[in-house]
């Protein structure tokens, strides 16, 4: 696991070298979806990272947001090459690139840049969670009262995003703040401990993967909506599937639980 720990931390650092001075304009919009947008940047990521990958693991299947899943032997790939590519567009600093790899439906090892802060994690099964060569360790709360929390919703109808609103109500009372930049930033945000908690109705595999092992080798959890385990078995099959996700620091499932339990 440290190898592939490694490998995906050298691969994101390749990858993403000079992103920050990459023209930002938008170049397409992925079909049905004027959420999800691509750009110049989207493009040149996904394709140094699928020639690292084929360069070192050629048999293994790769899933990428920007590219039709490929099957293989082994390992599968998940590659997210610019999350948050709206905010990149816009000249924000709130984005990042995801790596993760499966093995046997569970996610053995993850990584994550955000290029603008010049910030590299990454996190093994078992071999815990780290920022450079800093590791990353969760400490227990029992209340969400100070804590930050972080919720990502996309744009939509009125009967879309009520969900989200009653999501959304049952937070603000029951936290110090909600913060949203509807990227990767607030995942890495509950690693490090800064916010308690992210809630996100409308996750991708590529957009989860990665997350999910940095946060719960940092000690916190990342679950489906309602608590339950996140599958990632048959992950190539996986591309149209949406997670309903929650990460949080250890000890807030209860409170959760009932948020999510009153909201539904």
């Amino acid at each position: 696991m440290g190898e592939l720990r490694a490998f995906i931390g050298h691969a994101l650092r390749e990858a993403t070298r000079g992103v920050v001075d990459l023209p930002r304009q938008v170049v397409g919009t992925h079909p049905g979806d004027r959420n999800q947008v691509v750009t110049a940047a989207d493009l040149r990521v996904n394709a140094a990272l699928t020639e690292l990958i084929r360069a070192r693991f050629p048999a293994s299947a790769i899933v990428s947001e920007e590219a039709d899943p490929v099957e293989g032997d082994g390992l599968t790939w998940i590659i997210d090459p610019i999350d948050g590519t709206s905010n990149f567009a816009a000249g924000s600093p709130l984005y990042g690139s995801m790596v993760a790899a499966v093995r046997d439906g569970e996610v053995v090892a993850g990584g994550i840049a955000l290029p603008a802060f010049d910030e590299l994690y990454t996190a093994a099964l078992g071999e815990g969670a780290f920022l450079g060569d800093q590791r990353l360790r969760l400490t227990p709360v029992s209340s969400l009262v100070d804590e930050l929390v972080a919720y990502g919703v996309d744009v939509g109808s009125p009967s879309d995003i009520a969900p989200d609103l009653a999501l959304l109500t049952g937070l603000a009372g029951s936290c110090r703040g909600i913060r949203s930049s509807n990227s990767v930033f607030d995942a890495v945000m509950v690693a490090r401990g800064a916010y308690g908690a992210l809630l996100h109705r409308s996750m991708r595999i590529w957009d989860i993967a990665p997350i999910a092992v940095l946060v719960t080798e940092a000690g916190g959890e990342c679950t489906d909506l309602d608590g339950s385990p996140l599958r990632f078995d048959s992950p190539t099959t996986r591309h149209n599937d949406v997670y309903a996700v929650r990460c949080a620091r250890p000890g807030l499932s209860g409170v959760l639980d009932t948020i999510v339990g009153e909201a539904r």
